[in-house]
């Protein structure tokens, strides 16, 4: 069956078999794992606001207009009658690739 590797060496059975990669990010064959650096262009804030029912995790990267940006804070407004309002708004900065 189809399945993540996870680690240089798997055990079948009685044997073993090697592969010269793994889905680790750190230690044996971790220099040949994807290493992502992101140019953030910190001179310009970008604000947004976008209708959700659930706030998107803040570490995300949003694609915009088909452009990347990196999230600093997403502001969502409660209040006791309806709870949380679906108008979410999202402070960012453009990421340049």
């Amino acid at each position: 069956m189809p399945h993540p590797i996870i680690d240089p060496v798997e055990i079948r059975g009685s044997g073993w078999h090697t592969y010269d990669y793994s889905m680790r990010l750190h230690g044996i064959y971790a220099s040949q794992t994807r290493n992502v650096t992101h140019h953030i262009d910190q001179s310009r804030k970008y604000t947004f606001q976008f209708l959700a029912d659930s706030i998107p995790d803040v570490r995300s990267i949003f694609l915009i207009h088909g452009k990347k940006y990196l999230a600093e804070k997403i502001t969502a407004t409660f209040s006791a009658e309806t709870g949380m309002s679906s108008l979410l708004k999202l402070q960012a900065y453009r990421i340049n690739d």
